[in-house]
């Protein structure tokens, strides 16, 4: 009986031992007395009380953690003010995990709404920076908060995401959440590369200024001896200024497919200028010619074969038809300058093709926050035409089929949203077309040799976005070779 006892109060000692530290010390027995399980239930009750202060017992089972609890800790009176402890405790868990499952619930809700509005195609692509802009509230709930956000932001192409906002002082501990518009810079940017799918009408009245200035040297002689030069040497210039008002209009049947429709008015004026006027090198002369006319219209569609997702870019098809609404350029006749027979100038500038024309080609977007890659290729298609005149001899007539030279372009580049309105992207661009074949009646199928042109850009251009309805994109595109113009502004003025 000794030897169970001592067993007993060593036993005890040890719990007394390991339990004091985490405790603290514990408050004096109220007798010397009192037994080691006295001592152990009053430091057990001390530390509960301590970490949660117990509100009035409520009438409730005890659960299993509580039952065992009581097992342990004998008395009565004791029992129920630590029962009545655990209750609150386990209480306030319960309340602040509905409240957490709350907010998840109202999540997934908005998260079936933005999938049901994506389906009708209502919204446009998600922003990188909208998804970075989401602020944690305080607390666990905040961390429940922006990873539910962003999963929402980010799963089944969702294109509206939900902000949290922190949580002042003293407030409640549940997530303040607000609904966020997609970035319209990005929706600018989607615009530009055709792949912004809305069902609606959007229209574009836009202008455009093309300058260039070309200098052309001609030498007619020989070469004496090898180093002296007998001839004529004649240098001619020419000066393009072109303006174009276009009208584009976009209509989306689907959320993956868009109609588009386009015309063009040009207003051309070119100054052509030579030296040799009255048989004088030193004496120029010049010609300036103007035009104005409405160009080939644009007929065609956009069809989204794939969709952005995960690391996969979001690729648009499209297909146009050129029709041959423009003046034709064959069959304008040349004209000798009266006073310099070494000037030669057109009687008309064309503003069109004058052949039907077909396109093809594709392109990609992909977001890669904080940056927009893009890119795309086409291949252009003109079909030969019957002309009632080839020639530009105005003493010639001849009738014969044209064909204009078939082209391939393509385009690279990168975008940046600047912030919520604005962006401002870069590109290359590049189109290269063959040579204009001609084929006389009864006359053998010849091209026309130096008609082939390779023109390079380098395109800088910026959006904003005014509102909801309305976006001012301006476009400044430099010439990199010589078939390509010095330079060119374009403003376009979308509207939804």
């Amino acid at each position: 009986m000794k030897s169970t006892m001592l067993r007993r109060s060593a036993a005890c000692s040890v719990l007394l031992g390991f339990a004091t530290p985490l405790i603290g010390a514990a408050p004096a027995p109220k007798s010397a007395g009192a037994n080691l399980a006295d001592q152990f239930k009053h430091q057990l009750v001390a530390q509960v009380v301590a970490i949660a202060p117990a509100p009035a017992a409520r009438k409730k089972a005890p659960s299993r953690v509580t039952s065992k609890v009581v097992a342990i800790v004998p008395g009565n009176a004791d029992a129920a003010a630590l029962q009545a402890t655990l209750l609150a405790v386990e209480e306030r868990l319960q309340a602040k995990n509905g409240d957490q499952q709350a907010q998840i619930n109202e999540l997934r809700s908005e998260i079936a709404q933005l999938k049901a509005m994506r389906a009708a195609g209502v919204v446009g692509p998600v922003s990188p920076r909208s998804l970075a802009a989401v602020r944690p509230a305080s607390g666990a709930t905040a961390r429940t908060s922006a990873a539910t956000t962003a999963a929402s932001a980010t799963a089944g192409g969702a294109t509206k995401t939900v902000a949290s906002a922190a949580v002042p002082a003293g407030a409640p501990e549940q997530a303040a959440l607000t609904t966020a518009p997609t970035d319209a810079s990005v929706q600018s940017v989607y615009q530009q590369q055709n792949a912004l799918f809305r069902r609606n009408l959007t229209v574009t009245p836009s202008i455009t200024r093309a300058y260039s200035d070309n200098r052309f040297f001609t030498l007619n002689g020989f070469l004496a001896l090898d180093a002296i030069f007998l001839g004529n040497i004649n240098v001619t210039q020419q000066r393009s200024d072109i303006t174009e008002l276009g009208l584009n209009a976009t209509y989306g049947l689907t959320d993956r497919l868009q109609i588009e429709g386009q015309v063009p008015y040009f207003s051309r004026s070119t100054t052509f200028s030579s030296v040799g006027a009255n048989e004088s090198g030193a004496l120029p002369s010049q010609d300036r010619v103007t035009s104005s006319g409405i160009g080939d219209v644009l007929l065609g569609g956009y069809y989204q074969l794939a969709r952005e997702k995960g690391n996969a870019p979001g690729v648009t098809l499209n297909a146009h038809v050129s029709l041959p609404t423009g003046r034709s350029p064959y069959g304008i006749k040349l004209l000798n300058d009266a006073s310099n027979s070494s000037l030669q100038y057109p009687g008309a500038l064309p503003t069109g093709s004058g052949a039907m024309g077909y396109e093809l080609g594709a392109s990609f977007v992909k977001t890669s926050d904080p940056a927009i890659f893009f890119g795309g290729a086409n291949v252009y298609y003109n079909h030969p035409t019957s002309f009632r005149d080839l020639s530009t001899d105005p003493t010639v007539h001849q009738p014969g089929i044209a064909q204009p030279g078939n082209a391939f372009q393509y385009q690279i580049g990168t975008a940046f949203a600047l912030n919520e309105k604005t962006s401002l992207s870069f590109a290359f661009d590049d189109i290269t077309t063959g040579e204009t074949v001609l084929q006389p009646i009864h006359g053998k199928r010849t091209s026309v040799v130096g008609s082939g042109t390779n023109a390079a850009y380098l395109s800088i251009s910026a959006g904003y976005a005014r509102d909801r309805h309305q976006t001012v994109i301006t476009e400044f595109d430099l010439g990199l070779t010589q078939d390509a113009p010095n330079f060119q502004l374009n403003l376009r003025l979308p509207h939804h």
